[in-house]
């Protein structure tokens, strides 16, 4: 018995004579649509007519007659690219200079367009060389045309000739397959022939046919032209086709014929077929035969691939199974239910593709520039540009166009009640929280990624470049992208041993390559600029992405209007009925997403036009100097937004003003100024930031928690400036040469970077033996880090990285004392008498112990020579007795044997080992106080306030109330009335007048600083630099001014605040104001004493050295005052 294998079935998947063709239609405008085929009675009738007239989902709502009109509209549209194509060509030939351009391809320019001589109009025409005027092209055609083997204008004729035979043909097969033979329903659902036909058919005997054709025409006939043979002298294409011993001159694989290829010795092939990598030096493009061999491969993986899918021989997978089969942990279903949507929906088909095609096409963009596959095309900088804008506007229209036709699939063709629980029922059943979180991204990008141009104009406008993001201040470097650069720039001979060069110059690694004296490419540096305006980049295509996929996600209904997929893709405004539902339709998302989509692709183009002007093209001398077009300021100038508009978008214009208004919600703190129409509100926002006490809702509480976490705000601030100077001195200054001879070398701060220094101001702040611009440091920290035992910039580093990491705690502290959990309460800081004790012994006792153990065992090690860090810090004994005398009673032992006189300073050079002595006057060669000294100063103030830290009462009953010894302090004489009483109530309830009290004290102090800066130098050699004794002096007395000055300003808020009369009553206040008319009378006159007699000593002297008589001068008398006699004149 013979079992015979059942036949396979033979379907008719075509419909013969399907519509009658009959122009009849075409005489009657919108005869598509019932309503636009009665003519016009509005304006709305024009848009609809060309709105609709490809809209094939309105005129029929058969899927089948759907499907055959857009498959022939397919033809339509490639007969429309073969008509356009052989335009181009028959242009190329018959008015271009194309084979004077293909003698001298470096020198001549492309043209392709004459501008007839009407009404003067040729005056747009102009010389391109080789005594052709016409416009220059920017397409590259003639670049492609040379790659592809062409060679006369008669060949060009020959290929308009055929891409015009097959727009008809193209034409003919559009009617054909929609009157004639129109295929089924079932034809255009069977997606795995048709992958299948695409896949093997489409691209793979496409990429095989043009390997074919790029090496029995291209690479013969280019090897012809790199060699300098004339055009006209080489072999017509089809000689080199059927003449296979020509070949074989030029690549003597040829001679072998097929056989290297069946025997599998395939490296025969090497000649015509490489892996080169990099760029072909004659042309500036890729090499040919490496494009040869890359369509080979992808023809061989295509054809491959062509066979993946099961069709009648049931080999290969299915379509449906792999989807069906494909669940997430979080996707329901899966994907089950996407194989019908996307065989029943061409909308969803269509956006799928027009994303990928979109995406591919931007890939094209970025790869055509950084791999330019045709001869002499890198070095046509317009044509460059232009392929680049073309390619990314392209791709930008394709992407959004995938978005509308998402849109359009889920107004139309989505059915919620079969989609149940599938991967796009997830989605949207999450779309709330997908936006949300997109629209969190967008805006945390916006802020950021502009707050780092923000941040640089202003740095620059406030003359402070070294504050700046850039690469010569503080570096933002994009270290992943240099990362990848690096790793494609080492793959020849690494990870591809095979290849000579990397796949792009612009990888680094490898020498630039030039044509004809121009750049083609070379490797491209990668800074913070680019790390700056990539991040642009991320947000304006975040954007994009959030509009067009909420109008995607939101196409059929939003909480607005819950019935918006019966409105359709595109619906009007809907009036107040709805609030005024303007611009919700999913097209009007379309629309909104291309404003964005432009934004985005812009600023691409932007940055490739500036970064390649920049950083690549340009010319090369004969000594290989490299000029860039715009002499390489893309990485200083793109770095502010004034450097965008001066030194690009206005480059060549006329300077105008920038003017940009932003309507913000500000301030936030005060409703009343944020509704405020005029300035006043930018002024008074900025005046009363920070005055708390004047903002909406604020409570005593919420007052007090304010200012205790703002003052962790502050203690960060001076951690991380104090870093910023440790970390400057060690990366652009001189410490360690300093240090080796504090007398004689100069301090450097840091390096001046400005690019308006000419060559005058860059002599004359070259100094302290630097080899650039400087600032020379007058702040005395080189002074202060080597008294207190830095050596090396590595201890520098160190120590800014770990005030670094002490300014985050600060802002980590400041945080979480506002959280709810961590909030002091009012009653904590009104609890003065722990604050004082816990400010006296810890604050001030703890550290200044702390500073004791620093000098003890860092500071005066180092002056002895001796480097102590943590490494030997448990090894190293301060002291040769260790803690033995401490134990004993023995003090007195630290004070023995001091340094000597003849110490040197940083060496064991009469040195000694008291490490706490009482010396006084100061160290002979440093002219400083003793280090011994001043640890001692600060181990006896460390126990001083260590002691008071524990002298008032808290829960412990013990110690003083700052209430009773106020209350107590009543003079006798009755003149102060009360006295005291009622002060401590009204200090602790008054924060102005706390620290009107703090600034009063502490300006003093800072005064006090500043005398004895200079009269008891406590660093080493500071006395000796006299331009820092000044600037600090200065410095102190500035700050102590502006301090005390600070004390009455908050002295005189707290009475127009603060102050209550009835609780002041007859004390020691209200005494003061009662008399206040006296007290500042008697001030007045004191003042006016002082000011008539001090200046009036100085007048006197001036006119008796202007009467000639300085006898009755007081010049050459002094005051002789001491502690034993009197003063005399």
């Amino acid at each position: 018995m013979i079992i015979r294998s059942p036949e396979p079935e033979v379907k008719i998947l075509v419909d013969r004579d399907h519509i009658k063709t009959s122009f009849e239609e075409w005489a009657r405008p919108g005869h598509f649509s019932r309503t636009i085929a009665k003519g016009p009675e509005t304006t709305t009738w024009i848009w609809n007519l060309h709105a609709d007239a490809h809209d094939f989902d309105s005129h029929t709502s058969d899927l089948e007659e759907i499907s055959r009109k857009v498959f022939s509209a397919h033809f339509g549209q490639l007969s429309i690219i073969f008509l356009w194509l052989s335009g181009m060509y028959f242009h190329g030939a018959r008015f271009s200079n194309y084979e004077a351009w293909l003698s001298d391809p470096t020198h001549i320019g492309p043209s392709a367009q004459v501008v007839w001589p009407i009404v003067g109009q040729e005056i747009l025409n102009g010389d391109v060389g080789g005594g052709f005027r016409g416009i220059q092209i920017t397409s590259g055609f003639f670049q492609l045309w040379r790659a592809s083997g062409i060679t006369s204008e008669l060949q060009l004729y020959c290929t308009a000739i055929g891409a015009l035979i097959f727009a008809a043909l193209m034409l003919f097969a559009g009617w054909f397959h929609y009157h004639k033979a129109a295929p089924k329903l079932a034809w255009f659902q069977d997606v795995e022939s048709m992958l299948n036909h695409h896949l093997a058919g489409l691209l793979g005997l496409g990429s095989l046919s043009w390997a074919g054709h790029q090496v029995h025409v291209s690479l013969p006939i280019n090897q012809f032209l790199n060699a300098g043979v004339d055009p006209k002298e080489i072999p017509l294409p089809h000689e080199f086709i059927l003449n296979r011993d020509l070949l074989a001159q030029l690549y003597p694989s040829f001679a072998e014929g097929a056989t290297p290829f069946f025997t599998l010795n395939w490296s025969k092939y090497a000649d015509f077929l490489t892996f080169r990598g990099g760029l072909d030096p004659v042309t500036g493009g890729l090499w040919l035969t490496d494009t040869a061999h890359h369509h080979l491969a992808i023809a061989i993986l295509f054809l491959i691939a062509g066979h993946m899918y099961r069709t009648n021989w049931g080999i290969g997978h299915g379509l449906k199974d792999i989807l069906e089969a494909h669940k997430g942990p979080f996707t329901g279903q899966g994907h089950k239910g996407l194989y019908e949507i996307l065989t029943t929906s061409w909308h969803a088909q269509l956006s799928l593709n027009l994303a990928m095609l979109g995406s591919l096409t931007i890939v094209v963009a970025h790869h055509m520039y950084a791999m330019p596959p045709y001869p002499y095309l890198a070095t046509d900088y317009g044509t460059q540009l232009s392929l680049f804008t073309h390619h990314m506007w392209i791709g930008g229209f394709l992407i959004v166009g995938a978005a509308a036709h998402a849109a359009i699939f889920m107004v139309r063709d989505y059915d919620p009640t079969t989609r149940y629980n599938d991967l796009l029922d997830r989605v949207l059943r999450h779309r709330d929280a997908i936006i949300s979180h997109l629209n969190w991204a967008c805006i945390f990008l916006g802020f950021h990624s502009f707050g780092l141009y923000i941040h640089n104009d202003t740095m620059s406008a406030l003359g402070r470049p070294q504050d700046m993001f850039s690469d010569t201040a503080i570096q933002l470097q994009p270290v992943f992208a240099q990362w990848i650069q690096n790793t494609h720039a080492l793959a020849p001979g690494a990870t591809a041993p095979g290849a000579t060069a990397s796949t792009s110059l612009t990888w680094g690694g490898g020498d630039l390559v030039a044509v004809g004296g121009k750049v083609a490419l070379l490797p491209i540096p990668l800074g913070t600029a680019d790390f700056l305006v990539h991040h642009i980049h991320a947000f304006t295509i975040h954007v994009t992405v959030l509009i067009l996929l909420k109008g995607v996600l939101f196409a059929r209904s939003s909480r607005l209007i819950p019935d918006k997929a019966n409105l359709g893709f595109r619906f009007p405004c809907d009036g107040p009925g709805r609030g005024g539902t303007c611009q919700v339709s999913a097209w009007d998302h379309v629309f909104l997403g291309l404003f964005w989509m432009y934004n985005a692709i812009s600023v691409v183009i932007f940055h490739f036009s500036w970064k390649m002007q920049s950083d690549v093209w340009g010319s090369i001398s004969d000594q290989g100097v490299v000029t860039h077009i715009t002499g390489g300021n893309f990485a200083q100038s793109s770095i502010t937004i004034n450097g965008w508009l001066r030194d690009f978008l206005w480059a060549q214009a006329s300077q105008e003003d920038l003017k940009g208004i932003m309507a913000l919600r500000f301030p936030r703190f005060s409703q009343g100024l944020a509704q405020d129409p005029t300035t006043r509100r930018i002024w008074f926002g900025i005046a009363t930031a920070h005055d708390f006490e004047s903002h909406d809702d604020i409570t005593e509480e919420r007052l007090y928690q304010n200012i205790f976490a703002s003052h962790f705000g502050q203690l960060a601030i001076i951690f991380l400036w104090t870093s910023g100077n440790l970390f400057h001195v060690a990366w652009q200054g001189n410490f360690e040469s300093w240090v080796q001879d504090p007398l004689h070398v100069r301090p450097i701060a840091h390096a001046i970077w400005d690019p308006h220094f000419g060559q005058p101001a860059v002599e004359a702040f070259t100094r302290g033996g630097a080899l650039g611009p400087v600032n020379i440091a007058y702040s005395g920290v080189y002074q202060w880090w080597y008294t207190i035992g830095l050596r090396t910039n590595e201890d520098l580093y160190t120590g800014a990285l770990f005030l670094l990491f002490i300014s985050a705690i600060s802002l980590i502290a400041g945080w979480l004392h506002l959280q709810p959990k961590w909030k002091p309460s009012v009653s904590w800081f009104k609890n003065a008498e722990s604050r004082l004790n816990h400010h006296l012994s810890g604050l001030f006792g703890v550290s200044s112990l702390a500073w004791t153990g620093h000098l003890v065992h860092v500071a005066i090690p180092a002056s002895r020579g001796e480097y102590v860090r943590w490494n030997n810090f448990l090894d190293v004994l301060p002291h040769p007795q260790g803690l033995g005398p401490l134990f004993t009673g023995q003090w007195n032992v630290y004070a023995q044997n001091p340094d000597s006189s003849s110490h040197l300073f940083g060496t064991s050079q009469g040195a000694g080992t008291a490490i706490l002595t009482l010396l006084g006057g100061f160290h002979p060669q440093t002219q400083s106080l003793w280090l011994t000294d001043m640890a001692h100063h600060h181990l006896a103030i460390a126990f001083l306030f260590l002691i008071a830290g524990h002298m008032y009462r808290t829960n412990f009953g013990i110690g003083h109330s700052m209430k009773d010894l106020l209350d107590a302090h009543i003079p006798p004489g009755g003149r102060l009335g009360r006295g005291h009483k009622g002060l401590y109530d009204t200090i602790n309830n008054s924060i102005h007048f706390q620290l009107g009290l703090a600034l009063a004290s502490l300006g003093v102090i800072t005064s006090l600083v500043a005398q004895h800066m200079y009269s008891l130098p406590a660093y080493a050699f500071i006395a000796q630099d006299f331009t820092t004794q000044a600037a600090l002096y200065t410095h102190h007395q500035y700050i102590a001014g502006f301090i005390m000055t600070g004390a009455f300003a908050h002295g005189a808020i707290f009475f127009i605040r603060d102050y209550n009369p009835e609780q002041n009553e007859d004390n020691v206040l209200a005494r003061m104001l009662e008399h206040k008319e006296a007290i500042i009378s008697h001030l007045s006159w004191a003042s006016l004493f002082l000011g008539f007699h001090t200046l009036g000593l100085y007048v006197h002297n001036d006119v008796m050295l202007a009467f000639g008589t300085p006898e009755k001068a007081n010049l050459n008398r002094t005051y002789i005052c001491s502690m034993d006699t009197i003063c005399s004149w």
